[in-house]
């Protein structure tokens, strides 16, 4: 009886954690967007890597975290909003406005 049990709540947590992620925005990673624009590429992609962090997960510190370590570079707010970027991604990504949000977030005053 008490194994039945312990399904079903597995079952119930594996069920909203699957709601959960499919309700989440997620970012896909830009890898493959544009091969030349590789520096500001990767300032773009700390930034959109964090903030699918905080979505995922909810951890703000390790959020910051994973873009102090990796925004080195440079951060979101050097993004110049030529959209450029934008032009080039498959997914059809806000990226000038989630590097915005990135920057308001993560960056400190």
């Amino acid at each position: 009886m008490q194994q039945q049990a312990m399904r079903a709540r597995k079952g119930v947590f594996a069920g909203a954690v699957a709601a959960a992620l499919a309700a989440t925005l997620m970012i896909p990673s830009l890898a493959y967007a544009d091969p030349t624009a590789s520096e500001k590429q990767a300032e773009a992609q700390a930034a959109l890597a964090s903030l699918n962090i905080l979505a995922l997960y909810g951890d703000e510190h390790r959020a910051q975290e994973n873009y102090d370590w990796n925004a080195s570079a440079g951060p979101a707010s050097s993004c110049v909003a030529c959209g450029a970027c934008e032009d080039v991604c498959p997914q059809r990504i806000g990226i000038v406005r989630e590097l915005v949000r990135a920057a308001g977030l993560f960056e400190k005053r």
